[in-house]
């Protein structure tokens, strides 16, 4: 009877295992997704510093005005 009942609480349920492989799956797409908008966002923050340092160089002169109505 042990047999039994240790056959049966250590039996694999293969949705649950299924499961697990799909989260898990989903956690490392999700956490190359992270790493990527990080990238994307490093790129973007340097850009936007190289460019508050060109336009701080223009002197108002070369500036173009700004529109009105």
């Amino acid at each position: 009877m042990a047999k039994a009942l240790l056959g049966h609480v250590a039996a694999v349920d293969h949705r649950m295992v299924a499961e697990m492989r799909r989260l898990k799956q989903r956690v490392v797409d999700l956490e190359a997704y992270v790493s990527r908008l990080e990238d994307e966002n490093a790129v973007l923050a340097a850009t936007k510093y190289s460019s508050k340092e060109l336009d701080s160089e223009l002197s108002e002169l070369e500036r173009e005005p700004a529109l009105t109505r």
